[in-house]
């Protein structure tokens, strides 16, 4: 990898970020779970962290779904392909695996 196609790759993502805003959504789903960590009984804790989980999870599907076949190798230049997208889909079942009952209705099983 040059130079220039490095800054195609960051400049993809960054257009992608600016557009969807996933950094933003991510931070408030780690301040969401850390308040829900220290009130895990709090059903409006709860439903605050479920409703940060599914911002997140849509600007993510937006920015997926965003992406052009053609750009797809770009990514996966630099590991950011399917496997990222199965590594982060993993780790958010198991943040809601390891919540403590009872859990809002509104959380996503």
């Amino acid at each position: 990898m040059n130079a220039a196609r490095l800054r195609e790759i960051i400049d993809l993502l960054l257009d992608k970020e600016k557009e969807f805003g996933v950094q933003d959504r991510l931070t408030e789903l780690n301040q969401s779970l850390t308040e829900l960590v220290s009130q895990p009984q709090d059903s409006a804790t709860q439903n605050k962290f479920s409703e940060a989980l599914e911002r997140f999870k849509n600007a993510t599907a937006s920015v997926r779904a965003s992406i052009e076949p053609a750009q797809l190798p770009l990514l996966e230049e630099i590991r950011g392909g399917p496997g990222l997208r199965d590594r982060m889909a993993a780790w958010l079942r198991w943040i809601l695996g390891s919540i403590m009952p009872p859990i809002s209705p509104r959380l996503p099983a």
